[in-house]
């Protein structure tokens, strides 16, 4: 008679697959609002630098996303259901994120809801596997708040300055969150093999 735990490594298994496919759609729908009509031809006939900066964001957050997640499912294949209806959230922000580009307050917020789930999602992972407490591939629940942080921070500059300031440029925010989507993307891959407290 199959265990509960192996009910749950089995269920586990299954989000995981099922994730892989939404990282699929979400990136090949990417590809199509790229290509498009509307896309990177016309971006750079119209010299539509924010609407470049921002495919690259959720381009960049989307592949880090999909290369963590499959570095962290190595170690700990079962996922529970909280962590999975994270996972289907963080995929409608990926897709939106994509349909949002060139909207770059629109972006930075998605960005900050992002950031905000992975934080949720680091803590339920701990929830799950006290022993992955550790872990730099998901750098943890309070080094994702700081993200979200940040990145709501980005949000509310924006505003501020799309409202209040005469020196406001439009490329501000999208460059701002470009760079903390890169920091964030990178980080992980920087000391492979070494483990840093992370919460």
């Amino acid at each position: 008679m199959t265990s509960l735990n192996d009910d749950g490594v089995k269920i586990g298994q299954i989000y995981s697959n099922l994730v892989d496919i939404m990282f699929a759609i979400v990136i090949s729908q990417g590809f199509v609002f790229f290509s498009s009509g509307n896309g990177i031809f016309t971006w750079i006939s119209k010299g539509d630098t924010i609407s470049v900066i921002d495919t690259f964001s959720i381009y960049a957050i989307v592949i880090g996303s999909w290369i963590r997640y499959h570095a962290i499912m190595q170690k700990f294949p079962r996922e529970g259901n909280a962590r999975f209806i994270v996972d289907i959230l963080l995929m409608l922000l990926y897709y939106i994120g994509f349909v949002e580009v060139g909207f770059p307050l629109r972006t930075a917020l998605i960005l900050f809801f992002i950031f905000s789930l992975y934080a949720l999602w680091s803590m339920l992972r701990v929830r799950e596997y006290p022993e992955s407490k550790d872990d730099p591939w998901t750098l943890g629940f309070l080094k994702n708040s700081l993200f979200s942080v940040v990145g709501a921070a980005v949000v509310i500059s924006g505003f501020a300055g799309r409202y209040y300031s005469v020196w406001y440029s439009k490329e501000i925010v999208p460059l701002l969150g470009a760079v903390i989507v890169l920091t964030y993307t990178i980080r992980p891959f920087k000391r492979p093999g070494k483990k840093t407290p992370t919460d």
